[in-house]
This record gives structure tokens, C-alpha cells and sequence, in this order.
């Protein structure tokens, strides 16, 4: 029996479709993260079904159970993932330079000249960190950014959101029921001004935190286990 956890980008770039429905056609049951990501692969492949299953992603435990962490910094917009383009980092810079906040990201430096650009916009680049040493950035942010180009289902969004952190999401994520996120435009700084200043204004998210309680890694393997049985009869 196979089973695939799909995590599927929408192009031929590296297989074209024909092969990919191939694969597809001696795959037992296919696990997306979200219903969207399920639509995005039947644009082009058939797929019964009985061999679907959603299942989202995880988070480790320490995300939800570590003391708060104090850090020599304090009451910043952070993102955290690589520093591209596709990642809107410039737009949330110049939000965060009208709002008159500090503006922090953390992450690999993928495009230089990009990167000196959200630099000029008063953003804070910070290399990579262990999970250890992100919690403390996390757990002393005002709010947390992704406005990115497209996310099916962000981890970072789920660690914020386990910290106690309130978050702005872009409208393309994928992930439709993230509780009392505000949503903002791609590359729309002026709708990601607007998105900060009202998460700011909220208290913590504690209805995502039950959420993600409920969200263990140890219960995505549970899910993934009932796929097996299922198939196995």
C-alpha cells in the first residue's frame, strides 16, 4: 500500500502532468493539508474520492508548554521564514514604518538586493534560529506578519499562535479557519497597515490556542494512522 502526503505545487516544471496522473493512478490514498490544495491538484489530475483525506499539519508540544521567554527586545512585528520577494516582507516594512513600530525577520537571506530594501524601509534582518532561541523572539513580539504570495498551511502562523501571538495573514493562505487571525491584501501595504493595527489592538488569541492544543503532532499521527487502517480494511 502507498500512501501520499501530497503537498502539491500546481505546475509540470519537474513532472509533467501525464506522468504525474500515473503516480496517481497506483497511489492507495492521498493526504492533503487542505481542501484547497485538494482542488489545486484535481485542476489537472483524477482522483477517486475515497482516496482523499485532509489532514492538517502539527505542532510540537513545546510550542504550547514552554514558560514565556523574555529577550533583550521587546514590542516588534515579526516574520519569520526566508527573505523573498513571495514573502511580502518589503510591504510589511513600509506598514510598520507608517504604523511607527519595529519590524523584525528572521530568516535565510534568498534575494540580497530585496533584502537591503526592506533594510531601507527600517526592517531588522536576523539570520536563522533554533526553535529554542525563536521562541523567545516570538513570545515578545507585538504581533506576527505573513504576508506572503501564497501559503497553504504556514507552521509559523501555528508557533505565533501557540506563543499567545496574534497574527496577520494574506488572503491567498490556504488555511480558511485560522480563529481571530486578521487578513490582509499581497503586496498591499496599505491593507497590511490596517491588518497590524487591528490585531495589535486585540487581545491574545486564546480561542487559537485551545486550537492548536488539539493540534499535536502526536495527533496528526493518529489521523494519518486511521488513513492506514482504513486501507488495510
Amino acid at each position: 500500500k502507498v500512501v501520499c502526503s501530497m503537498i502539491y505545487h500546481d505546475t509540470e516544471a519537474f513532472i509533467s502532468y501525464e506522468l504525474q496522473q500515473l503516480m496517481v493512478d497506483n497511489i492507495d490514498a492521498f493526504i492533503f493539508l487542505t481542501p484547497g490544495e485538494v482542488e489545486r491538484a484535481r485542476k489537472h489530475l483524477v482522483i477517486p474520492e475515497e482516496k482523499i483525506f485532509i489532514i492538517p499539519n502539527g505542532i510540537d508540544e513545546y510550542w504550547l508548554t514552554t514558560p514565556k521567554q523574555k529577550w533583550h527586545t521587546t514590542d516588534y512585528a515579526l516574520t519569520v521564514g526566508r527573505i523573498d520577494g513571495t514573502k511580502g516582507q518589503l510591504e510589511t516594512a513600509i506598514a510598520c514604518q507608517k504604523l511607527g513600530i519595529k519590524y523584525l525577520c528572521v530568516g535565510e537571506r534568498m534575494d540580497d538586493k530585496y533584502a537591503l530594501e526592506c533594510e531601507k524601509y527600517g526592517a531588522i534582518l536576523v539570520p536563522p534560529m533554533t526553535h529554542k532561541e525563536l521562541i523567545k523572539v516570538y513570545d515578545n513580539a507585538k504581533v506576527f506578519v505573513l504576508a506572503s504570495s501564497t501559503e497553504i498551511f504556514p507552521l509559523t502562523v501555528m508557533e505565533a499562535g501557540a506563543r499567545g501571538i496574534n497574527s496577520v495573514v494574506t488572503t491567498t493562505c490556504e488555511w480558511k479557519d485560522i480563529p481571530n487571525v486578521e487578513w490582509c491584501n499581497y503586496q498591499d501595504a496599505d491593507s497590511i497597515q490596517e491588518a497590524i493595527a487591528k490585531s495589535i489592538a486585540q487581545k491574545p488569541n486564546k480561542k487559537f490556542i485551545n486550537k492548536l492544543k488539539k493540534m499535536t503532532w502526536e495527533n496528526v499521527g493518529k489521523q494519518v494512522l486511521e488513513v492506514y487502517k482504513q486501507i488495510y480494511g
